[in-house]
């Protein structure tokens, strides 16, 4: 699996856990200046969106 790939779980994994698991808010732990912060900020934003998604859908 590419870098960006594991990343972009990572957030996914820490919006999922904020949302389903009372997890704490999701929180970039890269630096803004890499690469790495900005595909965890993707990952978030697509795992934010599916979220939203679902909970319309079972509204």
């Amino acid at each position: 699996m590419t870098t960006a790939r594991i990343v972009q779980r990572e957030a996914r994994d820490a919006v999922i856990a904020a949302r389903f698991r009372n997890g704490a808010a999701p929180a970039n732990p890269y630096r803004k200046a890499t690469r790495r912060h900005l595909w965890w900020n993707m990952g978030a934003r697509r795992a934010e969106l599916a979220v939203a998604d679902l909970m319309r859908v079972g509204a």
